[in-house]
Protein backbone atom coordinates (compact mmCIF):
# COMPACT_ATOMS: atom_id res chain seq x y z
CA UNK A 1 0.00 0.00 0.00
CA UNK A 2 1.00 3.38 -1.70
CA UNK A 3 -0.43 5.33 2.22
CA UNK A 4 2.34 5.77 4.30
CA UNK A 5 4.36 7.56 1.81
CA UNK A 6 1.69 8.72 -0.83
CA UNK A 7 -0.26 10.98 1.82
CA UNK A 8 3.05 13.26 2.36
CA UNK A 9 3.45 13.55 -1.37
CA UNK A 10 -0.31 14.83 -1.67
CA UNK A 11 0.78 16.93 0.97
CA UNK A 12 3.37 18.49 -0.44
CA UNK A 13 1.52 19.02 -3.54
CA UNK A 14 -1.52 20.56 -1.78
CA UNK A 15 0.55 23.19 -0.18
CA UNK A 16 2.01 24.16 -3.44
CA UNK A 17 1.45 27.32 -4.98
CA UNK A 18 1.91 25.54 -8.44
CA UNK A 19 -0.25 22.55 -7.81
CA UNK A 20 -2.09 21.59 -10.95
CA UNK A 21 -5.54 18.27 -11.12
CA UNK A 22 -3.96 15.32 -9.44
CA UNK A 23 -3.46 11.92 -11.52
CA UNK A 24 -2.62 8.89 -9.15
CA UNK A 25 -1.00 6.13 -11.61
CA UNK A 26 0.57 3.25 -10.17
CA UNK A 27 0.09 -0.69 -10.33
CA UNK A 28 -3.31 -2.16 -9.59
CA UNK A 29 -4.21 -3.20 -6.16
CA UNK A 30 -1.57 -0.97 -3.98
CA UNK A 31 -4.13 1.24 -2.42
CA UNK A 32 -4.78 4.69 -5.22
CA UNK A 33 -7.89 4.53 -4.61
CA UNK A 34 -7.96 4.49 -0.77
CA UNK A 35 -4.94 6.64 -0.74
CA UNK A 36 -7.04 9.53 -2.70
CA UNK A 37 -10.29 8.93 -0.79
CA UNK A 38 -8.12 9.88 2.70
CA UNK A 39 -6.24 12.54 1.06
CA UNK A 40 -9.59 14.20 0.12
CA UNK A 41 -10.78 14.00 3.46
CA UNK A 42 -8.88 16.78 4.14
CA UNK A 43 -9.91 18.88 1.20
CA UNK A 44 -12.85 21.27 0.88
CA UNK A 45 -13.75 19.76 -2.36
CA UNK A 46 -12.37 16.75 -4.81
CA UNK A 47 -13.53 15.13 -7.67
CA UNK A 48 -13.16 11.63 -7.87
CA UNK A 49 -13.13 9.88 -11.49
CA UNK A 50 -12.58 6.03 -11.29
CA UNK A 51 -11.70 4.65 -14.99
CA UNK A 52 -11.63 1.36 -13.93
CA UNK A 53 -14.91 1.84 -12.54
CA UNK A 54 -15.77 3.57 -15.31
CA UNK A 55 -13.95 2.73 -18.65
CA UNK A 56 -16.13 5.11 -20.76
CA UNK A 57 -15.17 8.40 -19.37
CA UNK A 58 -11.89 7.45 -21.06
CA UNK A 59 -12.78 9.62 -24.46
CA UNK A 60 -12.99 12.75 -22.20
CA UNK A 61 -9.43 13.08 -21.92
CA UNK A 62 -7.87 11.45 -25.13
CA UNK A 63 -5.75 14.79 -25.71
CA UNK A 64 -3.84 17.56 -23.09
CA UNK A 65 -6.23 20.00 -24.00
CA UNK A 66 -9.14 18.56 -21.94
CA UNK A 67 -7.05 18.65 -18.86
CA UNK A 68 -8.66 22.18 -17.54
CA UNK A 69 -11.05 23.09 -15.11
CA UNK A 70 -13.19 24.68 -17.48
CA UNK A 71 -13.46 21.49 -19.63
CA UNK A 72 -13.92 19.30 -16.77
CA UNK A 73 -16.95 21.52 -15.08
CA UNK A 74 -18.56 22.41 -18.54
CA UNK A 75 -18.21 19.28 -20.45
CA UNK A 76 -18.49 16.53 -17.20
CA UNK A 77 -20.65 18.66 -14.97
CA UNK A 78 -23.92 16.46 -15.24
CA UNK A 79 -21.54 13.12 -15.52
CA UNK A 80 -20.06 13.62 -12.41
CA UNK A 81 -22.21 15.47 -10.73
CA UNK A 82 -22.34 18.65 -10.76
CA UNK A 83 -24.21 21.22 -13.11
CA UNK A 84 -22.61 22.35 -15.97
Amino acid sequence: MIARSGMGVLKKWRNSPHCKPLVLLRARQVGKTALGREFGKELDQYIEINFDEHPSKNAYFDSVEKLTLKYVFTTLGGVIGFPA
